[in-house]
């Protein structure tokens, strides 16, 4: 957990630094998949069968949002204003039960 948060920390702090890009900055740096925010969203939805649980919007305008499937696989994806969203980070085991879960792994 640490490590996706010091991952996910320095990826919202160098975005500012590459705010004209940040598709492109976040593919070139940390090999994220970018795609256009239709087809994003469609593979979401249709191929995972998510939906969207939460959001926030950046100070420099990217919505960033956390998908699940409800059964505890989850996408964190961040939409840019150009229309082009990137899948920041995703995996399994997602919930709400931060003690438990915590516990269980060892942690």
């Amino acid at each position: 957990m640490l490590r996706l948060a010091a991952v996910l920390g320095a990826a919202f702090l160098l975005a500012d630094v590459a705010c004209a890009e940040p598709a492109k900055f976040y593919d070139m740096l940390f090999n994220v998949p970018c795609m256009k925010t239709e087809m994003a969203i469609s593979d979401l939805t249709d191929r995972f069968k998510a939906k969207p649980i939460s959001q926030g919007v950046r100070p420099s305008g990217e919505l960033v949002q956390l998908w699940s499937d409800g059964k505890g696989w989850f996408t964190i994806l961040m939409i840019n204003p150009n229309g082009v969203s990137c899948a920041l980070a995703g995996g399994t085991d997602w919930g709400n039960d931060v003690t438990s879960m915590t516990k269980d792994k060892g942690i």
